[in-house]
């Protein structure tokens, strides 16, 4: 199925692999949709893979609703090392040589088991977190990573996250950058929007007393969207070496379909294979027809009513009130649980159900309401029903 025949809008989940940044994945669906019209829900960093969610079409503007969905990441937290940006693209800073640290243990499992008791008391619940210089935080509308990249002083306030879940999964012995003895954590972390998992590694490795950075990490969902759903479409790494108009030697990296990608237990098994790059996305004809055997876009793109019903919650409204919010008017829509939730008109096939907007719910009952249209003819025909709630449009889809 071509691309043509694709959806013009909904969700597109893909499985960002590690050099590139989230930014190259969007230029690559762009040529793969043939639309400008693309964003992500939340940035990885170029060392991070895992899963990226991209909306398209009229799904770009369900992406801000999105960021505020609970993650889970795998990582891999190096101990008695401490980088410049908390992670393993830095510059080792400080390393530990203490016979009584713990990283002089017998053996891993006493390692962990100390390891798990200070995370029970120090990584667990609402935790006030100072975020990393190298983020993407603004100060006074300036990027937190290009001040720190030009040697400024950064300065960050902690912010509350919440860590739902901080398992680890294993440790081995290790040999830094720096020549220093290290000990690699696995570790799956399950924590609230805005939680920097660089700054978890580095203030445990601080709350320990031998430093520590992010070596490796893989996110693995986002809300009710999984790196494992049989959609993912998986992309590679290409390298591409050229020489520029002024004889430059350049290096850049971009995003591929490939048939296959790499997890962080890869790191573990230094199984790790890169090289297995099926088609530039945007290349010639020939390149797209033998990535058309890796993957079929039609049958990975969520649909719009999908991808809003895994955003939030979601109401079925009438063709009539469809018109009234188009239109900027308010609707009587049945008592939700959600500040937020979308309307949508049933269609004959769940795929084709009409995304209509995006609703906010009024504080007062539809009792104590008045002035809509919408509400005055449903309070006529059902006054005794009382479980009803008034909802003004803030986001409103055009109709495909």
């Amino acid at each position: 199925m071509s691309s043509s025949q694709t959806s013009s809008s909904g969700i597109l989940l893909v499985d960002k692999p590690k050099g590139v940044t989230s930014h190259d994945v969007v230029s690559c669906a762009r040529g793969l949709l043939h639309t400008k019209r693309v964003g992500h829900a939340g940035t990885l960093d170029p060392m991070a893979t895992g899963l990226l969610i991209l909306g398209f079409g009229n799904a770009t503007r369900l992406l801000n609703y999105l960021l505020g969905h609970d993650k889970t990441y795998e990582a891999v937290i190096r101990l008695g090392e401490s980088t410049n940006t908390d992670d393993a693209d830095g510059d080792v800073v400080s390393s530990v040589d203490d016979e009584n640290s713990i990283l002089n243990s017998a053996n891993t499992d006493e390692i962990l088991k100390e390891l798990r008791c200070v995370i029970a008391k120090n990584f667990t619940g609402h935790i006030m977190q100072t975020p990393t210089a190298f983020s993407a935080i603004k100060i006074n509308g300036v990027r937190a990573y290009d001040l720190a990249r030009e040697g400024k002083d950064v300065h960050l306030e902690p912010r509350e996250v919440v860590i739902h879940d901080f398992s680890l999964l294993d440790a081995r012995f290790n040999v830094g950058v720096s020549g220093a003895k290290v000990v690699d954590v696995r570790a799956s972390i399950s924590c609230s929007s805005g939680t920097y998992i660089r700054a978890l590694a580095r203030d445990l490795g601080r709350v320990l007393g031998v430093g520590g950075h992010l070596v490796s990490l893989r996110r693995t969902r986002i809300g009710e969207f999984s790196v494992e759903d049989d959609r993912v479409l998986k992309l590679e790494t290409r390298i591409r070496t050229f020489t520029d108009k002024n004889g430059v030697t350049q290096t850049r990296a971009k995003a591929v379909v490939a048939d296959r990608h790499d997890s962080v237990s890869d790191y573990f098994s230094d199984s790790v294979s890169n090289s297995s790059v099926a088609c530039d996305l945007s290349g010639d004809s020939s390149c797209k027809k033998s990535a058309q055997k890796n993957y079929d876009l039609q049958n990975r793109v969520l649909s719009m009513f999908e991808s809003a019903k895994l955003t939030m919650q979601t109401v079925e409204i009438s063709e009539n009130q469809a018109k009234d919010l188009r239109f900027g008017r308010k609707i009587v829509i049945p008592a939700i649980s959600e500040k937020n939730t979308i309307a949508y008109v049933k269609a004959e096939k769940d795929e084709q159900n009409d995304v209509v907007a995006v609703l906010e719910t009024a504080e007062k009952s539809p009792a104590t309401a008045g002035g809509s249209r919408a509400f005055s003819k449903l309070q006529e025909k059902n006054e005794k029903n009382i479980n009803q709630i008034e909802a003004k449009p803030i986001v409103v889809f055009v109709q495909s």
